[in-house]
């Protein structure tokens, strides 16, 4: 037995155990492995004990402080006694098992998170199943919340519909009682201290009590436009008592027994004329509505005398006579078969000038006639509803007149609209009366605004535009040539501009001619002159002109060729006459043998008779 063996022997008598952590490839702990105490060279017993390592920077060895040649390993000398048993021993002891270095080993951290992951779901699971309840609670406050304030909006809204219902009964009821009042208030009787040579006015109590029933109309019937006819007879208006309703533009012409017209401030319109004529006064006013324009007269007529032709003619842009006519004819709805001597000219004018009388549903006057006449042109029959209104205020009823403005075709439009549920609509509110108020004070203030000396000063200019213009239209007349016409349209078209109180020159063109037109007529010539017409005796046409010049005594003898050909010569080429036929045709007819078209010319003169057109 050698050295050696004796400290092989040594070597598994007696061990000294270290803890040297080994980590495998993963990261974890190895199990700690015994280290005996041997002198053989230090590396070469690690690589009897240990296994190889992969990851060397995971393989820690500490110092012991009995050598500082051999880390971790206890050098123990000893004399034992080499043996076959020691030997053989040492032969059959089995090789250290090899530390588990598979990555298929079960990792302790993992499981833990497999275990500890399912816990995790639940507890989200359980915490989302709280909030969903929470929130179904919360939407179930928030629609009881809305439902009961909804609930209060309504019964609030149904409450202030009520009493604004009330209110207007309450309001309706004082009207009445005041237009009763208005009726049995006596008007007062003049004194007869008044001098005979002063010109009667109305009383100031009976002035207030009219406007007073006035302004109570107005408030109860919110017309747009309205016309008084009879203002105030016997005079002419008062300063003190001028008529005035808010929201309305008054126009008073100082005519017989006097025109008041009132039209909404908000209602686009103006002047365009005012007659002075004795027998028959009005007021013309054009209103636009819309893209068009209407216009409006308002009429009153002297009874016994009534003169037409006074009237302005109705053009197409709409025309609507309104008034006191004094005319009575049973074709009119009135229930006398016997008319007086202004309703057969009146009927006459309607049916030459081809407007529509309007029914006024009976008797217009407190005595049972019917004296006030609504007459349209140019407008839809259909859109138009004409009735009568009892009065408080004088013995004729008021007649109402609406017209309902043809709308355009509006183009479909599609856009994209909510779904609200049910229980959130709202409840509209009834705007009207908020309406009226808002227009009211509107029209307070636009009158307010305007001073009452600046709107007598404009009433004073239209006053004396239109005298003038009476004026420089009365030398119009029958006579009136054909130059001298053009001469007056050139001298009206040449002057200023339109401004806001003056006529367009091209409608005082259009006036010139309306007058001349109307003024030329057979009703205005002179009397002697309707007397040789209306007597149709067996004389021809001709013989009219006798009235004005000296009687040809050459009356009997026929026209020859020359005469023909000189009157034809002297002519136009392209005027016509009523029957449309130029002048150049009528040459052309003479050149036809045995002259056809001086034999009718004779013929016309013998026979007294021209053939219609």
């Amino acid at each position: 037995m050698n050295s050696r063996g004796a400290l092989n022997a040594g070597v598994f008598a007696k061990f000294h155990v270290i803890a040297l952590p080994r980590r495998s490839v993963h990261g974890e702990l190895l199990p700690m492995l015994p280290v005996p105490a041997h002198t053989t060279p230090l590396p070469r017993l690690l690589r009897l004990l240990l296994p190889p390592l992969r990851r060397k920077p995971h393989l820690r060895l500490r110092q012991t402080p009995h050598s500082g040649s051999a880390l971790g390993v206890n050098v123990w000398h000893g004399c034992a006694k080499r043996s076959r048993a020691a030997t053989s021993q040492r032969a059959a002891s089995p090789p250290p098992p090899p530390p588990a270095t598979s990555s298929s080993s079960p990792c302790p951290t993992d499981s833990a998170a497999v275990i500890v992951l399912p816990q995790t779901v639940t507890t989200l699971e359980s915490r989302c199943t709280t909030l969903t309840a929470r929130f179904d609670a919360i939407d179930a406050r928030i629609d009881s919340l809305v439902s009961h304030t909804l609930a209060t909006l309504v019964e609030s809204h149904q409450v202030v519909i009520a009493s604004v219902t009330t209110l207007t009964e309450k309001l309706n009821v004082v009207v009445s009682r005041l237009e009763r009042l208005g009726g049995l208030v006596p008007p007062k009787i003049p004194s007869p201290r008044a001098s005979a040579g002063s010109a009667p006015a109305l009383a100031p109590s009976s002035s207030v009590t009219r406007n007073t029933n006035v302004r109570a109309y107005v408030f109860r019937h919110h017309p747009q436009v309205i016309f008084i006819q009879e203002a105030f007879p016997g005079g002419a208006l008062p300063e003190d008592t001028s008529p005035s309703l808010s929201g309305y533009i008054s126009y008073v012409h100082q005519a017989r027994n006097g025109l008041i017209a009132n039209i909404n401030s908000s209602m686009p319109h103006r002047v365009l004329r005012c007659s002075t004529h004795a027998a028959l006064t009005f007021q013309l006013f054009e209103i636009t509505l819309g893209d068009g324009k209407l216009r409006l007269c308002n009429v009153y007529s002297a009874p016994g005398v009534i003169h037409l032709p006074a009237l302005p003619i109705d053009t197409d842009r709409g025309m609507i006579y309104m008034g006191d006519f004094n005319a009575r004819q049973p074709a009119l709805g009135d229930a006398s078969p016997t008319p007086n001597c202004s309703g057969l000219p009146l009927l006459n004018y309607i049916r030459h000038y081809r407007l529509t009388h309007w029914d006024t549903g009976g008797a217009t006057h407190a005595r049972g006639g019917t004296l006030d006449h609504n007459l349209i042109s140019g407008l839809v029959a259909s859109r138009v509803s004409c009735q009568s209104i009892p009065s408080p205020f004088s013995d004729h009823v008021a007649l109402s007149l609406q017209y309902s403005l043809p709308t355009r075709p509006t183009l479909p439009h599609h856009r994209t609209r909510i779904a609200i549920p049910p229980k959130y609509f709202p409840t509209g509110k009834d705007g009207g009366g908020c309406w009226s108020r808002f227009s009211e004070a509107t029209h307070t203030g636009s009158s307010a605004s305007v001073p009452s000396g600046e709107r007598r000063l404009i009433a004073l200019q239209k006053c004396a535009y239109t005298e003038s213009w009476q004026r420089y239209t009365d030398s119009i007349n029958h006579q009136t040539s054909v130059g001298t016409m053009w001469h007056l349209i050139n001298r009206t078209i040449k002057k200023k501009p339109t401004c806001a109180l003056h006529h367009s020159p091209h409608e005082y063109a259009q006036d010139l001619i309306t007058v001349w037109s109307a003024q030329s007529q057979a009703c205005n010539l002179p009397a002697h002159i309707q007397d040789a017409l209306s007597s149709q005796s067996n004389v021809r046409t001709l013989r009219l002109m006798a009235a004005l010049l000296n009687p040809d005594e050459d009356d009997d003898v026929p026209l020859t060729e020359d005469d023909l050909r000189r009157a034809l010569a002297g002519s136009t080429t392209t005027a016509h006459g009523y029957d449309g036929l130029t002048y150049q045709v009528l040459r052309l007819l003479q050149k036809i043998p045995s002259n056809p078209l001086l034999h009718l010319f004779n013929l016309c003169f013998r026979r007294v008779h021209v053939p219609p057109a």
